[in-house]
């Protein structure tokens, strides 16, 4: 299938490789107010889940739902030398999210921020978007062909299953340019393998004046076993 992407944190790997970075204490981040949030001008990451992601989040923020896929994926989409905040909920890890962040040495964290009642309390704006599961985004098809269906999955799993119609871009492509058939008129339903990517893709694509849907629950393969066999 040819050659795989490789994250962009690659090329600052070799130092590490050689040397390591520094062993870093496990400990929570400084707790920020809204104002030291805003005033921070940071890449903010929201690590609370996807559905609470979707309900609400901060303008610009990239959501990466807490798990083993945090550091990986900020250090692709994000730059290598970010002053980082981080949103996430009261009974969250921190520590864990910073210490993945330090391994590919992404060490500028500036703090964390408990949830968005106090953001919201203070008149600072917020985002949401809809979420979808298989069935409900399968029946949009059926009703209508021409449904925006953006895939963000790498290339491989794209050769793998594909669904007829839809737009493809690679999440870390997409974080550099949006594919030009996309239109702002209608809604974009944006899928990957499980959801976590295509939360991340929201970012970008609210940026750009679209209205993104985000599939949860399932992906692409699903998607495509639901759809009518080719004669």
């Amino acid at each position: 299938a040819g050659l795989q992407p490789f994250p962009a944190y690659y090329r600052f790997m070799g130092p590490a490789n050689t040397f390591g970075y520094p062993d870093r204490p496990e400990k929570q981040p400084p707790t920020l107010s809204v104002d030291e949030v805003v005033d921070s001008d940071a890449n903010v990451i929201d690590i609370r889940p996807k559905q609470d992601y979707a309900n609400a989040h901060i303008p610009g923020s990239l959501g990466l739902g807490m798990g083993d896929q945090v550091g990986v994926w900020a250090g692709w989409l994000l730059p290598h030398d970010s002053n980082i905040v981080f949103i996430a909920n009261p009974d969250q890890d921190v520590a864990e999210a910073v210490n993945q962040l330090a391994q590919i040495g992404m060490d500028r964290v500036l703090g964390v921020h408990y949830g968005l009642d106090d953001w919201t309390r203070a008149g600072q704006p917020t985002d949401s978007h809809r979420t979808t599961d298989v069935q409900g985004l399968a029946s949009l098809i059926a009703d209508d062909p021409t449904t925006q269906i953006l895939d963000v999955r790498a290339p491989n799993e794209h050769e793998a299953a594909s669904l007829d119609g839809s737009s493809w871009s690679y999440l870390p492509d997409l974080a550099k340019e949006l594919p030009i058939e996309l239109t702002t008129d209608r809604p974009v339903f944006v899928a990957c393998g499980s959801g976590y990517r295509a939360t991340a893709a929201v970012k970008w694509l609210e940026a750009g004046g679209f209205e993104p849907v985000v599939l949860i629950g399932g992906g692409i393969p699903d998607l495509v076993r639901t759809q009518p066999a080719r004669v």
